[in-house]
Parts: C-alpha cells; structure tokens; sequence
C-alpha cells in the first residue's frame, strides 16, 4: 500500500531567495509587482495590511513576495519576514522583532553595525523582572511595583531600597533609550529602506497581536521602514474587541495604525476564479492520491456548482479534499447515494449547519441552494440535472405532488427510498465516521 497524505505542504523554496515563479500557482505575481512599486516609492513610514480571510494563500504570498521583491520585481529595500504565531509564546513582541531582523542583516557589514546600535538600546526597553531572595519572593512577589515597593521601603529593607533605586533608574532611561533605538533605527533606514513583513498576526494571542501593532506604531515609525501585514483584518478586530470590550469599534481602532489596506481577492471574474479553485483541487487532488478517483472526477463538478457568494477558499478546498480521503464510501452505489455524499463533504466544509439539518431531518432548500448553484434548466452533458434533482428531492417537504421532471428522478435515483432518510443514512456511514476540525 502506498503512503498518502491528508494535507497539502507547503510549496518548498528558499525564504528571499525564491519569487512567485515556479512557486505560485495563484497568478499573484503582479499583484506582488504592485506592493514592491508602492513600497518602493512612498519613503513616509506605511503599514499595510494585506487583508484576506483565512485560507486564501496570505502567507504563502508574502513568503514569495520577501524573495521576488528583489528578485523579480527589481526592488532595493531590504525585506524582512516574521512569522508572529510563532514568535507569540513571548511576551515582549520587540524581543522577537529585533531577533528576527538581526538574523537578516547579520553580524558583519555597515548595516549590521548600525542595527547592533538599535539592538542595544532595544535591550534597554525590555524590562526584566526585579527578582529577590527575601520573603517577598517566598510569597511569590518576583516583580517590584506599587504598594510592594512602599510597603517594603517602609521595613526598611537596604536590599530593596537598592532594587528600588535600580528599578526606576531603569523606567527614568527607557525615553532615552527609545529615542536611541529610533535614531539608530532611522540611521539604518537612510542608506536603504527595510521592509518588514508579519505574517499570521490574526492567529496569535489577542494581546500579543496589539502589543506587537504598539510597538510597531512607537519604536519603528521612522522613514524609509515599512511594514506589511498578513492579516484577516475581520479577526483582528475581533482580537480588539476581546482586549478592550465588546463596545469598542474594532475596525475605527485599527485605523490608527494601518496606513493602508491591500485586499488579496481574485481579480478575475466568476467563472476565472471559480477554475482557479478547479485548478487547486486538482493540484491538492495530486498531492494527496486523490486525482483520478471517481471522488475526486465528482467533487470537480460539485465545485464548479458552488455559488461564489459562498466563500469557498483554496484553504476550503484543501479541507474538502481531505475530508473526502478520509471517509469511507457509502456502502450502497445507488446514484442518489453518489450525489448526497459528495454534496455532504462540500456542505460540511462551507455550511456545517446544513449537515447538521440534515441528520436531524430538518434540511430546507435554502441550505442547499445558497452554496449550490443548480437550476432547473442545467447543462445535459454534465451531472447537474440529475444534482439539482437529487437536492431538490431532500429538501422538499410535500411529495405527493411533484413535477414530473422531478417524479421521473425520484423513481430513477432513489429506486422508492424515502430521500431525506437516504441523506441521514448517507452522512452516518461517510461523514460520521471521521471528521477534519482544522
């Protein structure tokens, strides 16, 4: 038996060295080309946020653009990537962006020399914990603040007078030391723009994702530095929300550190976007040892019936595709059986809640209708007419009085079984034995 995967990895290339060619499926390269002209030529301080839902290829987007904006594109500002998901475990984000940036401008040259200047003075902005051996810290007080601080003074401790005085020598420096980091900063910057890209800021902790927005707006808005932000700025909002009530406006707050928004949508028309998610299923369908089932040949029509309004992703269609890997057939191959399957897997990735309708007998038209799009009058020489009349036949509440067209399908496809109780038949023997949550 040969090995197969569930999930697609990632396309492999060599972070700033790789562009979109070769890599990018997605025909994103000029959309690449623009952001390095805008880049390019604004020198004021920009943060823009590329702005997608997830699962629309962000981040394998501005892996391609840090290398192609040199490479491809012809650009001369030095490109930095951050991956903030997984720098979030931490604390201070400056901790992890000036890491991260070392790494780039390494340990030798002009511009390293200039960055270990920010690097210092960086240091001296990181508070560390005033820690002591007294029984304050037996009690579990490590930080000194507040009435500790008094309280302990006032026992007349010298070990804690002297902590004090370090503690607050300390907070007197940190201006100076943020003027410092800035000056040094903008230094760097006059010899050759940088541009820092975060990527997944929407999946980290809410209060790393603001803190790490803070410390961009406070220690890098100096000219010439830019940064760019893989963002779905809907959940961001939403991260806004959790941090400062539900009553604070999430977008109207993000405003104040967003210069300017890049929605990363197809930009084709319906029917172009809709092949391009054709085409990554077929790819996925590779990947995986899906291509040349009959699962993968029927799921390519039954995405090619999905309404564009229903907002099926390349993340979707990855799901999809691994969901069909991993349920088992139906155990029956009527062609009824066939056709709620493979609408069941696309209904369970786009509308959960329909699936769920449906084993409770409750499916409605509308659940259907408002990811398929079926008409009445389909195209015969593919399975439309008979998908139409399969889904209208689950969903119809009266069968007494059909059309004929749908009388003559109920007797061909459901061979005199009730539909709505094939349908739960169908999702307890394919979708009820596993499911993909992520």
């Amino acid at each position: 038996m040969s090995d197969r995967l569930l999930t697609v990895p990632e396309p492999k290339f060599d972070l700033y060295e790789t562009g979109f060619k070769g890599v990018c499926q997605l025909d994103r390269a000029a959309d690449g080309k623009k952001l390095s002209e805008l880049v390019e030529r604004i020198s004021e301080p920009m943060v823009v946020a590329l702005n997608a839902p997830w699962g629309a290829g962000k981040s394998v987007f501005l892996k391609c653009w840090v290398g192609a904006h040199m490479q491809e594109n012809g650009g001369t500002a030095k490109t930095v990537y951050y991956d903030a998901f997984r720098h979030d475990f931490m604390d201070d984000p400056l901790i992890g962006l000036t890491g991260v940036i070392s790494e780039r401008l390494g340990e030798t040259g002009a511009h390293a020399k200039k960055w270990q200047k920010a690097k210092e003075a960086a240091s001296k902005l990181v508070r560390p914990a005033v820690r002591t051996g007294l029984a304050l810290a037996t009690a579990g007080m490590t930080e000194i603040s507040g009435a500790i601080v008094d309280a302990a003074l006032e026992a007349g401790s010298d070990e804690l007078k002297q902590a004090s005085r370090e503690f607050w020598k300390k907070e007197n420096g940190k201006r100076a030391a943020m003027q410092g980091f800035r000056e040094a900063l903008e230094n760097l910057a006059s010899d050759q723009k940088l541009v820092i890209v975060v990527d997944e800021l929407d999946r980290c902790r809410p209060d790393y994702a603001l803190n790490l927005l803070e410390v961009i707006k406070h220690f890098f808005d100096v000219p010439n530095v830019h940064f760019i932000l893989g963002v779905n700025l809907k959940e961001l909002a939403n991260s806004v929300r959790s941090r400062y009530g539900a009553d604070v406006q999430g977008a109207k707050y993000l405003q104040k550190f967003i210069t300017v928004s890049m929605p990363l949508v197809p930009r084709h028309s319906r029917s172009a976007s809709a092949q391009l998610q054709i085409r990554h299923f077929q790819r996925v369908s590779k990947e995986i040892g899906l291509f040349g089932s009959w699962k993968s040949d029927w799921l390519e029509d039954y995405l090619r019936f999905v309404d564009h309004h229903a907002g099926l992703s390349l993340r979707d269609v990855e799901k999809i595709a691994t969901l069909a890997m991993v349920t088992p057939n139906p155990r029956e191959q009527p062609e009824a059986k066939l056709h709620l399957y493979i609408g069941s897997l696309i209904l369970q990735v786009l509308a959960p809640s329909a699936v769920e309708n449906a084993r409770l007998g409750k499916l409605i038209g509308e659940d259907v209708f408002s990811v398929f799009q079926l008409s009445r009058r389909p195209n015969p020489h593919t399975c439309e007419p008979d998908a139409h009349a399969v889904w209208r036949l689950v969903t119809t509440k009266d069968v007494g009085s059909l059309p004929a067209y749908l009388d003559e399908a109920a007797e061909k496809l459901f061979a005199d079984r009730e539909p709505k109780e094939l349908l739960r038949e169908v999702i307890a023997e394919t979708l009820d034995v596993f499911q993909v949550l992520s």
